[in-house]
């Protein structure tokens, strides 16, 4: 991602924060010059047990992967592991001065002098030591380990509530509907794990999939490309039910034609996803008006009672959809005010 940006393949890229920092560019094989690259309205001020945090950011900060044992793991190994993990930064920050003193002083080219070059480092060392049970080869090998990993250190781990919060509204993790608990969401396809934020509904898959290629910006085939998924729409989406439908009925536009004494079938899509609401239509034709009740159907069914519909009908179908049918011996124009649970939609 950090390299696509630099090298001019996206505009904008998310990454997790240090992830700039420890990238090489694919071209010089040197670490990435960070001044090439903006970030969007860092957060300013952020803290972490009480320190400066060093990186820039553009959210809040969250609490990091944590390490867990599973259930047999014994006690004492998950509190011994435990404890060597938190003291990892101690014996890390001795092994770094000690690296520090052997790199100046050449202990590592000279093998013959290296273990008295090496003593020479010990004695320079804080007295007594932060930690105790710190000997130069443990801090030695916490410093490789530190470095290795590219992390400062570990701690007791934050709370993860505000994390849960987060990834429950963006929708990464949601309540299964069979067994009621909660559980991540593991798409297969990137259309699937879009959440739209409120007051915005999620394009059908077609028009999501096309979108890219209809803003010319066509997607690479080793990619799922996603552009502008969701829109600001109605709460319900009403549209007649023939084949030559492509898009849902605006404000004060013609929805269909039919002739006199013919029906025409209606479909109300409810993007608000909710559950036992009533659908009602009053129909005004000239000064003659009638209410009619919606009925709700399967999405399945639309597809099997009226096979001819086509693409843009079939993925509008949901199982909150609702569905009238309208008729009049009357020429002329008709006009339909569709309710939901007795508000008219907006």
């Amino acid at each position: 991602v950090v390299n696509g940006v630099v090298h001019g393949e996206f505009d904008v890229g998310f990454v997790r924060t240090d992830q700039i920092e420890r990238t090489k560019d694919v071209r010089t094989g040197k670490l990435i010059d960070k001044s090439l690259l903006k970030i969007i309205d860092p957060v300013q001020g952020l803290k972490i047990d009480g320190f400066d945090f060093p990186f820039a950011s553009s959210t809040r900060l969250y609490a990091e992967w944590n390490i867990a044992s599973l259930k047999h793991v014994p006690n004492n190994v998950n509190r011994a592991v435990q404890e060597a993990l938190v003291a990892l930064r101690d014996h890390a920050a001795i092994g770094a001065q000690l690296h520090e003193c052997y790199s100046r002083r050449n202990c590592y080219d000279d093998a013959a002098l290296r273990e008295s070059c090496e003593r020479s480092c010990h004695a320079l060392l804080p007295r007594p030591p932060p930690r105790c049970d710190t000997t130069p080869s443990l801090a030695a090998l916490a410093h490789r380990a530190r470095t290795a990993g590219k992390y400062a250190g570990f701690r007791t781990t934050l709370t993860y509530m505000e994390l849960r919060n987060m990834q429950e509204e963006t929708g990464f993790i949601r309540q299964n509907p069979v067994t009621g608990t909660m559980q991540c969401v593991r798409s297969e396809y990137l259309y699937d794990a879009v959440v739209c934020p409120p007051g915005h509904f999620k394009k059908s898959r077609r028009e999501v999939e096309e979108g890219c290629a209809l803003a010319g910006m066509p997607c690479r085939e080793e990619y799922q490309c996603l552009c502008r998924p969701c829109v600001k729409a109605f709460d319900v989406n009403v549209f007649s039910l023939a084949a030559a439908t492509e898009g849902a009925c605006a404000k004060f536009a013609i929805c269909g034609r039919f002739q006199q004494r013919q029906e025409l079938v209606f479909v109300a899509s409810d993007n608000k996803e909710r559950e036992g609401m009533i659908l009602s239509v009053k129909m005004h034709a000239g000064e003659v008006s009638r209410d009619i009740m919606a009925t709700r159907v399967a999405a399945e069914d639309i597809v099997k009672y009226f096979g001819a519909v086509g693409s843009f009908v079939k993925e509008q179908a949901t199982n909150y959809t609702h569905m009238f049918t309208v008729s009049s011996d009357k020429v002329g124009i008709m006009v339909m005010e569709v309710f939901a649970d007795g508000v008219q939609i907006p």
